[in-house]
């Protein structure tokens, strides 16, 4: 066994040991104590549904934000300028106001739909222009990526869920989304194997649409919602 692969069989363990047991004791106490819910199958389905949506966010902010950033950076500019990172942390304070202001499914979807824009944008810039319109597009993308996906994902998790299934929902909904984030930085990498900038942006847009798709279809509105738990419903 490899260095490399004994730090991912510890990351591993790490991650089960800290994720799956605190799920499991909340898996059993929800199913066996809930009693004013029509079925178990139903309040299974309930959550399948509300922990897809939550996982389709939390990889939409994961999949096209800092790692792809950190991947093409290198390659098509080198070292970044300083103003690059001050664009990222101004997008990041304002990710707050955005998500006290803006509905999460607006966000979501008007987010993904720019950066789609911006990456097929960059693919020109990166491969074709000089230095100083490479940071900026970069820098312009870095703005995008932390304004939309900064507070969102953790936000979200925490309002689609009721309050006595928000632990094991988020608990899911990490440990799904270390495992979803391990296959499509494998993918990805492979795929894009001896690419070009261009085809790699291009292979992030074509990603970056099949998120926008899963978005429209599963993620719902959270904001101002108030909680559907049927126990805590007066009869």
């Amino acid at each position: 066994m490899t260095g490399g692969q004994f730090q991912i069989q510890m990351s591993w363990r790490a991650l089960i040991s800290c994720l799956i047991w605190p799920t499991i004791a909340h898996l059993a106490l929800i199913v066996f104590d809930r009693t004013n819910e029509p079925s178990v199958l139903e309040l299974v389905k309930t959550c399948c549904k509300r922990i897809f949506a939550a996982l389709t966010v939390q990889v939409a902010a994961n999949s096209v934000g800092v790692k792809l950033i950190s991947y093409i950076a290198p390659i098509s500019v080198g070292d970044l300028p300083m103003f690059v990172n001050a664009f990222s942390v101004g997008g990041s304070i304002l990710s707050i106001l955005v998500v006290r202001k803006i509905p999460r499914r607006p966000i979501l979807l008007t987010s993904l739909v720019i950066i789609i824009v911006e990456l097929a944008v960059m693919s020109y810039v990166l491969a074709k222009c000089g230095q100083f319109l490479k940071v900026s597009a970069i820098s312009v993308f870095l703005f995008t990526v932390t304004t939309g996906f900064s507070s969102l994902p953790l936000l979200y998790t925490l309002e689609v869920f009721s309050h006595e299934f928000r632990a094991v929902g988020f608990s899911l909904v990490g440990l799904l989304n270390e495992v979803v984030q391990l296959f499509l930085v494998y993918g990805l990498n492979q795929v894009t194997k001896g690419a070009t900038i261009q085809n790699t942006l291009w292979i992030a847009c074509a990603v970056s649409g099949v998120i926008l798709t899963l978005g429209w279809f599963l993620v719902e509105e959270t904001k101002d919602q108030k909680e559907s738990d049927p126990e805590m419903e007066p009869e």
